[in-house]
């Protein structure tokens, strides 16, 4: 009679499992690292842009804080443009961050502009009672880059 969990197999189902759990481990590790993978482009002199894509938790946003402020010192930033039209939804916590951010860029003397605001975003923040303060906001990209090139004294030319 032959039993499916005979001894002889189950070092090779242990070793199987073993192996199994090492490799979504290292998933999980994978994914929690690409969650904070952070773009930081260099627009043009003294122009950051920074393309935030899918749901901002509050250790996400401490960590591009720190990023934008450490370049800003480093390379002379002027102005910081932070697209959230990618991100998934925008509630208290993501707005606070994003305020709290456009003033610690200000307090470093640097300007920030926040793009990508849509229509449900913008009653979200107005109905959460949050103030933009000094932050600057715009619904595109576009806008955003022409304000951020007036800043720095730049023009955007057509193509």
């Amino acid at each position: 009679m032959s039993h499916d969990n005979s001894p002889q197999d189950k070092p090779s189902q242990v070793e199987q499992i073993a192996n199994q759990q090492r490799e979504i481990e290292g998933l999980q590790q994978r994914i929690a690292a690409a969650k904070f993978e952070l773009p930081l482009l260099r627009i043009a002199n003294q122009i950051l842009m920074v393309p935030l894509v899918g749901s901002i938790d509050s250790l996400r946003s401490q960590r591009v804080m720190q990023n934008v402020l450490d370049n800003i010192k480093s390379e002379g930033t002027k102005v910081v443009v932070i697209d959230i039209a990618g991100v998934n939804v925008v509630d208290s916590s993501v707005a606070s961050h994003l305020i709290k951010m456009g003033l610690a860029t200000k307090l470093m003397g640097a300007t920030t502009i926040i793009s990508g605001i849509n229509p449900d975003m913008a009653t979200n923040i107005v109905n959460l009672g949050i103030q933009t303060g000094d932050t600057e906001t715009t619904n595109t990209l576009e806008d955003a880059l022409k304000r951020a090139y007036r800043h720095v004294g730049l023009k955007l030319a057509p193509i």
